[in-house]
């Protein structure tokens, strides 16, 4: 087997910042005659260490899956992270990858640990791997308004609906995936149908509630939509958190239908009005908002 470079991480949204990890890690390959690994986990590594904690993701696995997968030159090795796994400390780790995997060289992100150390620090990892006749090389971070990309600054971003931001990182529209079901069905009453979501995975993260320009792919087709999260204040009271799509000029029963809905705008918070021709009235001016954004 061919001697590796490796770098190691969870990924969650394949931003630009590992974007960035993955491009040096094909030159840094190339340039010592190695082959290129992504190391990765089945499960989110604070799902394991955190009794009760559940991860809000960016990604299902299999779409983060597929994203890493797309980096053809490199091989994804993915690794069940167990309690047992979770007890390795990073110098039981790279002896995996380096006695079973082939790994001579661990590319590290700037904000990147692994192994369970309390004491993990990049110059501690650089000696341990020294020790065990690897290379170790620590990353910089890629800065978006003078700050690092990361997972968790995308997930602040999103949560505060400030999606361009988000998206800017990223690389790609954040989006949600999931099955047309039947809504209350009030917005076909106003000339505004909309396609309610069941989003695939409960983590995924949902975007702040407002009104969004976005796209929608359905059966291979994007088309521009209307999008709005929320809790419909001027229809109906309920506690149940609504993703839904009123796609321009589209006329079909799509119940049951899987979709994507891609947020690539903010435009207004969410808000009550007086009554249904109120509402009506302002989603004419969104809808008309969300053709110019779109370029509709």
């Amino acid at each position: 087997m061919k001697k590796r470079a490796a770098i190691v991480g969870f990924f969650d949204g394949v931003h630009l910042g590992h974007q960035k990890l993955i491009d040096e890690l094909e030159r840094y390959a190339a340039e010592h005659d190695l082959e290129p690994l992504i190391v990765s986990f089945n499960q989110h590594p604070k799902s394991v260490t955190c009794a009760g904690f559940i991860p809000v993701m960016l990604q299902t696995q299999p779409d983060r899956t597929q994203m890493l997968l797309s980096h053809r030159n490199c091989t994804l090795q993915l690794f069940d992270f167990t309690p047992a796994f979770a007890e390795k400390s990073s110098r039981e780790f790279m002896q995996i990858l380096h006695t079973e995997y082939n790994v001579d060289a661990i590319l590290l992100g700037y904000n990147n640990r692994f192994g369970c150390d309390k004491d993990f620090t990049p110059q501690k990892a650089v000696q341990t791997a020294a020790e065990l006749g690897m290379d170790l090389v620590v990353s910089t971070p890629l800065l978006y308004k003078d700050l690092p990309i990361s997972s968790s600054r995308i997930r602040r971003e999103l949560s505060q609906g400030n999606i361009t931001d988000a998206n800017s990182m990223l690389g790609w529209n954040y989006y949600v995936s999931g099955t047309v079901v039947k809504g209350l069905q009030n917005g076909r009453k106003i000339g505004f149908p909309t396609a309610n979501i069941n989003p695939d995975c409960i983590n995924n993260l949902i975007p702040e509630r407002g009104v969004y320009a976005a796209y929608v792919i359905l059966d291979g087709k994007r088309y521009a939509a209307m999008a709005n999260v929320g809790y419909n204040p001027t229809i109906a009271e309920h506690n149940h958190l609504s993703v839904e799509a009123h796609i321009l000029d589209f006329d079909r029963n799509i119940y049951g239908k899987r979709l994507t809905l891609e947020f690539a705008s903010r435009i207004r918070n969410e808000q009550r009005f007086g009554g249904l021709q109120e509402l009506a009235a302002q989603l004419c001016k969104d809808r008309e908002q969300i053709r110019a954004l779109l370029g509709q």
